[in-house]
């Protein structure tokens, strides 16, 4: 089975260097969904960041179109998710031309305006447009916002945010993320978005984790 032709078929992709961490072979699937094409199980599972709530991660660019056609689907899983289960949004910073966006996110994160620009940048990206492709446009987005230009640039340059674009890639490289948007769930499986589909593979994977908990 080649995994990266599937990647290639389903999701917003970069060249990315391949890597040598395998996935684990497949069994036959079940609840309709292919294991393989559906979602793709790692071979060695990874540590979440969520303690004992489930996680599910999502690998996202704000310049993907396909990230933001997902964005409603997404929201309205979040409203009906589970309470054991814990979401995660994790900017893709799969090259050096993604690490702006990636970053932007991070600003955010560490000024506390998240909430107030996550969807804003992606409307300003695909619905008028505007090129957000360095820190000076971005800082004058964010000024938009509320955010003091000095604010901007301290969160820009700070360590804090140097260190969490760095992880961000390491992070994606570890799940072998080919492109996005990509959903990761509890550290085992890993799968490309299809819609709102996306959320049912998703479901059906957690299932399979409160199984496997419950020791059934």
């Amino acid at each position: 089975m080649n995994i990266r032709r599937q990647f290639l078929a389903l999701l917003c992709l970069l060249p990315v260097a391949a890597l040598a961490v395998p996935y684990a072979p497949a069994p036959a699937g079940a609840a309709g969904f292919t294991p393989g094409k559906d979602y793709i199980e790692l071979a060695t599972p990874l540590p979440t960041s969520t303690g004992n709530q489930l996680e599910v991660r999502e690998f996202f660019y704000y310049g993907c179109s396909h990230c933001y056609d997902l964005e409603r689907p997404l929201e309205a899983w979040l409203k009906r998710k589970s309470a054991d289960t814990t979401f995660v949004r994790t900017p893709a910073v799969l090259s050096p031309r993604w690490e702006t966006l990636g970053r932007a996110f991070y600003v955010a994160e560490e000024l506390k305006v998240l909430e107030k620009v996550h969807a804003p940048l992606y409307h300003a990206l695909h619905v008028k447009r505007e090129r957000l492709d360095s820190q000076e446009a971005l800082r004058a987005f964010f000024a938009g916002h509320g955010v003091q230009a000095a604010q901007f640039d301290a969160a820009w340059n700070s360590s804090r945010v140097n260190l969490a674009v760095k992880n961000a890639g390491a992070l994606a490289k570890k799940y072998m993320i080919q492109g996005t948007p990509t959903l990761a769930v509890n550290g085992k499986y890993v799968v490309p978005s299809n819609g709102e589909r996306t959320f049912a593979v998703v479901e059906f994977l957690l299932g399979k984790e409160r199984a496997a908990r419950a020791g059934k």
